[in-house]
């Protein structure tokens, strides 16, 4: 509730993942409030990630990164389209800081941003994702978010599990783009009650799973590690389904790309059961929880290329 406040307050342009403002900016050129954003959208993203709200933290730091590039048009007094190339430079940052993705960061700012691919746009995206990279190396080491176990080479008619497992993730990810539009509008008025609700919902899960709250990666780990049955891979998908669509409408900051990558992961642990009952022991699981991951990151966000990058990477 508080986190809701904040934002309403100081910062409304905060709410959520920040990136369709970002869109807006781009498109109408009207004034990026950079030092409010940047403040709200940190603070209310640690406090309200932290509490439990099944949302991401590449949201927050796309925005910030957007937010700083912004600063840094200001401070250098540079020409508009200047300042709109470093505002995509840094929203490309924040994506490489989150998932450790320089390349991905780089597509993002292409294919979601600026929707253009020329030689200035690539050398200024590329250095600004590339040191942003350096530095949380530097910080954090050089290991992958999900660590998966070496793949060996699959079958050929892997192929045809693709092109149905594609069409499965496909109307999922339909699904949720529809539910979250609509129920943005359901609850815009309702934004208090609904946290309040989720405050009290999610206290009583995390007594139980806590590996459900947050941006979901101990529950990552565990489907790598393949420790949980069907039945609950099944509820968890569900769960985890519904609690980032009603924590993406309290309009607290945080965004959607973590735990979409976590439910691609879940139906893809879904459907290599799946598979594996009438092909047994063919496939390995690792295989479909990359493709899950990669599937519903192109189905919800729409950015195919950005999604096989950073997938790889």
């Amino acid at each position: 509730c508080f986190v809701v406040w904040l934002v309403k307050r100081y910062a409304p342009e905060a709410s959520g993942s920040g990136i369709p403002h970002l869109k807006g900016i781009l498109e109408d050129g009207s004034e990026f409030r950079a030092l409010p954003v940047l403040a709200v959208k940190f603070f209310g993203g640690i406090i309200g990630i932290g509490s439990g709200l099944a949302l991401g933290r590449e949201g927050p730091t796309v925005q910030m990164g957007g937010a700083v590039g912004s600063l840094f048009a200001r401070f250098f007094s540079v020409n508009p389209s200047e300042t709109r190339l470093l505002i995509c430079a840094g929203a490309g940052s924040g994506l490489s800081a989150a998932f450790n993705a320089p390349f991905a960061g780089l597509l993002f700012v292409l294919e979601e941003l600026q929707h253009r691919l020329d030689r200035f746009s690539v050398v200024v995206a590329f250095s600004a994702t590339i040191s942003a990279n350096i530095v949380c190396r530097l910080v954090f080491g050089a290991v992958p978010i999900f660590v998966l176990r070496q793949i060996s080479r699959p079958e050929l008619s892997l192929i045809l599990w693709c092109l149905l497992f594609g069409v499965v993730v496909g109307f999922a990810g339909l699904a949720f783009n529809l539910l979250l539009l609509r129920s943005l509008r359901v609850f815009s008025s309702h934004r208090y009650q609904l946290a309040a609700f989720l405050g009290l919902i999610f206290g009583i899960i995390g007594l139980y799973y806590p590996e459900l709250l947050g941006m979901g990666h101990e529950l990552n780990e565990e489907i790598i590690a393949s420790q949980l049955p069907l039945r609950l891979l099944v509820v968890f998908f569900l769960a985890r389904f519904a609690m980032t669509i009603l924590s993406y409408n309290t309009g607290a900051p945080g965004g959607i790309f973590a735990p979409l990558l976590l439910l691609g992961m879940l139906s893809g642990a879904i459907f290599h059961a799946f598979v594996d009952w009438i092909q047994p022991g063919q496939f390995e699981p690792g295989i479909f929880l990359v493709l899950g991951m990669g599937g519903m990151f192109s189905a919800i966000v729409r950015s195919p290329l950005t999604g096989i990058i950073l997938i790889l990477e």
